[in-house]
């Protein structure tokens, strides 16, 4: 059976993602003190949250740090919201009507271990689910590390053009396999493994990928 990721030549366009969500949303700010979009404070709030953040200090402070990437998707009419603004908005939204947003948006998993899987929650009425089961890895990759270099390549990947659902089944099996040549080329064992060996070894693991596909 061939497990290798296959990556698609051309990745249709997601039809809904993260702000989407929260277009439909009211607003519960009078319109003339509105000096930011509701959806780039849900956005911001959100990745804070996701990325280990938990204040409303936090809230700003990641926004700053990563104004650049949010620019690419959010309008930022004026900049990013101060910690004050996403303590008033999201203490007035409903939030009844707030977790609605997210019932029927696409929910991708990666479970990190031995073998990784990469699970899919489709957004469709079905509710059909994607699974994929990585081959690539060895236990050396049991080290403090693996699943930083592993999210950084899966967010690299989305941020590209892949789906989310590609994205985590070729950033594990890129990780995987860059950490099997380290050790077959013998620059490594799995005792001495680090995290940092495997980003010697991307190139070579991409370009076997690509002669696969």
């Amino acid at each position: 059976m061939n497990t290798t990721p296959v990556v698609p030549a051309a990745t249709p366009a997601t039809p809904r993602n993260l702000p989407d969500h929260f277009r439909d949303l009211a607003d519960p700010r009078v319109r003339r003190t509105r000096r930011h979009e509701l959806v780039d404070i849900l956005v911001i709030s959100i990745c804070t949250l996701l990325c280990g953040g938990e204040s409303f200090n936090d809230m700003e402070d990641f926004g700053w740090a990563k104004e650049e990437w949010f620019r690419t998707f959010l309008a930022l009419p004026n900049g990013i919201p101060a910690h004050d603004t996403f303590n008033r908005v999201l203490a007035a939204l409903d939030p009844e009507r707030f977790l609605e947003c997210f019932a029927g948006a696409p929910l991708t998993l990666l479970l990190k271990g031995s073998r990784t899987l990469v699970a899919e929650r489709s957004a469709d009425a079905a509710g059909a689910c994607l699974l994929s089961f990585n081959t690539t890895g060895n236990p050396g990759m049991a080290t403090g590390g693996m699943g930083d270099v592993l999210t950084g390549t899966c967010a690299a990947l989305a941020g590209q053009g892949l789906g989310l659902f590609d994205a985590a089944r070729v950033g594990a099996w890129i990780c995987g396999r860059a950490a099997e040549i380290s050790i077959s080329n013998g620059q490594q064992s799995e005792e001495s493994l680090s995290a940092t060996d495997l980003l010697a070894f991307f190139g070579h693991a991409f370009r076997e990928l690509h002669r696969r596909t």
